[in-house]
């Protein structure tokens, strides 16, 4: 039910507020009013009848709303301008064109989300309606201050950036100053941008985003602008992989510079980007930085380590690893399973509990990956003793995700499941049951 409605006269707050961009539910407000045979009269009553299925009554109300047009009627007469219907399209769009610069800047703001939702119809891409809109949107906004316009909307800031680079460029100097980094790479990447000043270089050079960077790195490749070989080699010992993948490709194609020789040749921490190249012959040396290096030479070993012989894990005590953060327990959780027994695998369970909230989900994950009915055994035992409809729909789900494709248990690991079924079909729950029979059917039990 929309919230009451106040007459004009009341001069109460702005009564409109429940059809203001309203787009996306356009019937709702005159539905309830014509369920209760009620016509709203009024200007109102022009709003509702605005959005009605009827063409007719669309035409009528946007006539009357032109006719007697009040600030904030706007926001109507431009919705259908993406009316289905010619005629009315048609009326929508000879306002727009003889009225809409006499809309103040601050009405055209309040409509930001429609303007968005008419940018996004294709039929009103050559529109003269709506480029009419975007031009008077753009030749006002340019000179409202600093301040009020990086309290816009985010994607509306975003979409007077691609009208003002497409046509003025005036607002190329708001664009780099943008706290919002996607924002910032919007001008590197925009077809209409091939060049930079003197002030957007140096703005860009300096930035502390990893993603400015990089745009700003290819941005000069892309187009042609040279960057020196010290450029290449502050990328190449970057902490950012991306980056130093970049900076490795380029000086080895512009100056045939080989970066794992000039990794290895340095005696700080530098030198562990050698990970990146993953090389069997320094497993000693990955060994080495996972044991005495910052959790930064940690990551980068590991991971390289890995990706060379997983069973290295074994070397190392886990409970330290997993203490690195949620990063390393990512990676150690995907690949232990690869490498520990389901014993193994079991007596860690209280580590992981430890480390995380969510730790009996990991310990779960890695049990599955080991073994399906290891999962269930283990899934079952935890019900039973700390029931909770999370964890049953865990193991309901994966269950009838993966019965019918596993081979049986051994002995010993079928009679354990057994026993917990029969506990689980005594539940009085109708779903526990069932599942309880499922698993005995694949058990062949049943």
């Amino acid at each position: 039910m929309p919230e009451k409605i106040h007459s004009e006269s009341e001069n109460e707050e702005y009564p409109f507020s429940t059809l203001w961009n309203d787009f996306d539910r356009r019937l709702s407000v005159h539905e309830y009013y014509t369920s209760q045979g009620q016509e709203p009269a009024g200007r109102f009553g022009n709003w509702v009848g605005s959005t009605d299925n009827s063409g007719y009554i669309r035409e009528r109300c946007l006539r009357n709303l032109i006719s007697e047009y009040e600030l904030g009627d706007e926001n109507r007469i431009l919705l259908r301008l993406a009316d289905w219907v010619p005629e009315i399209q048609s009326i929508a769009r000879e306002w727009i064109l003889d009225k809409i610069e006499e809309v103040p800047l601050h009405s055209l703001i309040r409509n930001s989300e429609l303007i968005l939702y008419l940018a996004r119809k294709d039929k009103l891409k050559d529109d003269a309606g709506f480029q009419k809109i975007e031009e008077t949107l753009l030749d006002k906004i340019q000179h409202l201050e600093a301040a009020r316009f990086y309290e816009l909307d985010r994607e509306f800031r975003k979409h007077v950036y691609g009208l003002s680079l497409d046509r003025d460029q005036k607002l190329r100097n708001r664009i780099v100053n943008e706290e919002n980094p996607f924002l910032r790479i919007f001008l590197l990447k925009h077809s209409s941008c091939t060049m930079l000043s003197d002030d957007e270089v140096r703005l860009f050079a300096q930035d502390q985003s990893v993603i400015v960077l990089r745009e700003f790195v290819l941005f000069r490749i892309r187009n042609q602008i040279s960057i020196t070989k010290d450029e290449f080699m502050r990328l190449a010992i970057h902490r950012n992989y991306g980056l130093r993948d970049i900076g490795r490709f380029y000086l080895k194609k512009y100056f045939d510079t080989d970066c794992y020789q000039m990794y290895k040749s340095f005696d700080s921490e530098n030198f562990y980007f050698i990970a990146d190249y993953a090389k069997p012959e320094d497993i000693e040396s990955f060994i080495r930085g996972i044991e005495t290096g910052d959790k930064f030479v940690k990551l980068l070993c590991l991971r390289a380590l890995i990706g060379i012989d997983k069973h290295q894990l074994n070397k190392f005590d886990i409970n330290v690893l997993l203490r690195n953060g949620r990063i390393f327990r990512k990676m150690l959780y995907a690949n232990l399973p690869k490498v520990k027994s389901v014993d193994q695998l079991k007596a860690m369970k209280p580590i992981i509990l430890e480390h995380s909230d969510k730790g009996l989900n990991s310990y779960l994950s890695m049990m599955l990956n080991k073994s399906f009915w290891n999962f269930v055994d283990e899934a079952l035992q935890e019900y039973l003793e700390n029931p909770s409809d999370s964890l049953f729909c865990l193991l309901d789900h994966t269950v009838k995700e993966n019965c019918a494709s596993c081979k049986p248990p051994s002995l010993e690991l079928k009679e354990q499941i057994s026993k917990k079924t029969e506990t689980l079909g005594l539940n009085r729950d109708y779903l526990r049951r069932k599942l309880s029979k499922l698993i005995k059917f694949y058990l062949g039990e049943v």
